[in-house]
């Protein structure tokens, strides 16, 4: 049966090989630019090819999904969709403050929970405050103030959304270092130290001030035209010997923030501020080595 010519208005890529008729569409024809222009997966060392465009933050960070362009880095299908469990734990918690304020976004923030606990039901269990956790939250607003005691809390104490955290928060640091330094990829022998920060311990001055000191005062997020989600993302960051090393400062919305220091060699880190510690270190593995390429948590995979 005879291959009918594509419709005029229907933009596609035709070419012949073989004696057939290949039509590509124009999303399959851009990923092909793509993954020609980034051949290697940023995520596990540089020598995996890359099969995907990985966009951190995912869309479901965002109100509504509604996610500018830009950071849409190589990946390998391992480390795209390992991953999945720990993005829905960082978009549900960075969405929980400030509250959402239209009938819109609340019914995304309902629905975003329910998608978290349908796929993800252990990891939407570890969210809900213990007793312990309340007793510390009762503690909390003693400290600071009755101002605080119509705010709700999301715990994030559980080591199992600690290690969530902290594997979103290593991903979103290889995909801004591949993005800022030039197409930088962490090698095996390099790392990534990561560390959260809760908005509790930002109101509480934990945060160390003179890490800030440390970076480019530009503020940078992702814009589309007109549009930018600042007020949902930003970062700031200081790329040292050519992408070498690099430290970087992520604010998601007014929840938390992450604060890496990227080094291509874990035994040559770059100066930093007695108060600043360093965090929990990632090395890149290539998919297939007998360590996992993220993080584990409780002798399962993080996704």
């Amino acid at each position: 049966m005879a291959l009918q010519e594509p419709s005029a208005n229907v933009p596609v890529c035709v070419r012949m090989m073989s004696g057939f008729w290949l039509v590509m569409g124009q999303g399959k024809q851009r990923k092909q630019r793509f993954l020609k222009e980034h051949p290697k997966c940023c995520f596990c060392g540089g020598n995996t090819p890359a099969t995907d465009r990985d966009h951190q933050p995912s869309r479901n960070f965002f109100w509504l999904r509604q996610r500018p362009k830009g950071l849409e880095v190589p990946a390998c299908k391992a480390c795209n969709r390992s991953t999945s469990a720990s993005e829905f734990v960082a978009a549900l918690i960075a969405r929980a403050y400030p509250d959402p304020k239209t009938p819109e976004h609340k019914k995304s923030m309902i629905n975003l929970w329910s998608t978290l606990h349908r796929r993800f039901p252990h990891e939407a269990q570890s969210l809900l405050p213990t007793g312990a956790t309340i007793r510390k939250q009762q503690a909390f607003i003693e400290e600071m103030g009755e101002a605080f005691s119509e705010i709700g809390f999301l715990s994030i104490e559980n080591p199992m959304v600690i290690q969530h955290l902290e594997t979103f928060g290593t991903k979103l640091m290889l995909a801004i270092h591949y993005d800022q330094s030039g197409k930088a990829i962490v090698p095996p022998n390099g790392g990534v130290f990561v560390r959260i920060y809760s908005n509790v311990q930002l109101i509480k001055g934990e945060f160390p001030d003179s890490f800030l000191e440390l970076l480019e005062p530009e503020i940078k997020t992702l814009r589309q035209g007109k549009k930018n989600v600042q007020d949902q993302f930003w970062f700031q960051r200081r790329i040292i010997d050519e992408g070498a090393r690099a430290l970087y400062l992520v604010a998601c919305r007014d929840s938390f923030c992450v604060v890496g220091i990227v080094t291509n060699d874990t035994n040559h880190l770059p100066e930093l501020p007695s108060d600043t510690a360093i965090g929990t270190l990632y090395s890149p593995r290539e998919p297939n080595s007998s360590e996992p390429h993220f993080p584990v948590i409780a002798g399962r995979a993080a996704a």
